[in-house]
């Protein structure tokens, strides 16, 4: 996990890892703030590019076992 933040509504262009989507909406599961409302989750550290996400992914899924 990475440090992530969430800010009100859409966060166009950004990406975040998986991970850290996970935690935040783990996070959010005990947060009443963010009721009935939009919210993003941005990864503040390492923010990938498209080519470069797509790339780690790509690394990750052969280092997966099948």
């Amino acid at each position: 996990m990475t440090d992530h933040t969430l800010v009100q509504g859409h966060a166009d262009g950004r990406f975040t890892a998986r991970v850290d989507l996970a935690a935040a909406l783990l996070g959010l599961l005990d947060d009443d703030r963010h009721v009935r409302s939009t919210v993003s989750v941005i990864t503040t550290v390492e923010n990938p590019t498209v080519l470069r996400w797509i790339r780690n992914e790509a690394l990750m899924s052969k280092e997966r076992p099948a």
